[in-house]
């Protein structure tokens, strides 16, 4: 990250620091958020063009240990919205802490939503059906303001800029620290 701007470095950590701290609120797991290359052995998707990374997980639902269908698709359907909320959470991050849509850094995050997002429809519905591209369009916009809407309540925007603060010191954070620094941001004081 010796190129980057300091102001730059700042926008770096909001984004991945809103990927984090909405993984926690909705209930994933932190393994990690890094500020700078980790490796492919670590990041496999990583790139020349990598500057940080984030690694939550959501619990993925098993068909074997559902009552019925309609558990199954339920879990589902919130795993994959789960995902994608966390995917545009970096970017939502940005837009809530400096009140501008940002212009960069966000592609890598987008293209996995379009992974992903024909998953989460075919949850919508047991049948399948082809969705149009205004109704996938619909619910990204949906999925969209259901992150603006978490994030951008004020413990969780501080929780977002205290994580960032830290991760801008410390360049790596484990999950657990992470994880400690977020539940801390989001406690009242006594």
């Amino acid at each position: 990250m010796n190129m980057i701007s300091p102001t730059e470095q700042e926008r770096i950590a909001v984004h991945e620091a809103g990927h984090v701290v909405c993984s926690y609120l909705l209930g994933g797991t932190v393994i990690r958020v890094t500020l700078g290359k980790v490796g492919v052995e670590v990041y496999a998707q990583e790139t020349e063009n990598t500057c940080a990374s984030s690694h939550c997980e959501f619990e993925k639902p098993i068909f074997s240990e559902m009552k019925d269908v309609e558990e199954y698709r339920f879990k589902l359907y919130q795993f994959w919205k789960n995902m994608l909320c966390q995917l545009y959470s970096g970017y939502i991050a940005e837009v809530v802490v400096y009140q501008e849509f940002p212009n960069e850094g966000h592609v890598g995050d987008f293209q996995k939503t379009e992974e992903f997002i024909p998953y989460y429809m075919a949850t919508l519905n047991p049948e399948p059906i082809q969705y149009s591209s205004q109704q996938e369009q619909a619910h990204k916009n949906w999925l969209l303001q259901q992150t603006r809407d978490l994030l951008n309540a004020p413990k969780n925007r501080y929780a977002i800029l205290e994580l960032a603060q830290v991760l801008l010191k410390r360049k790596h954070l484990e999950g657990v620290e992470a994880t400690e620094i977020i539940r801390a941001a989001l406690e009242p004081p006594i």
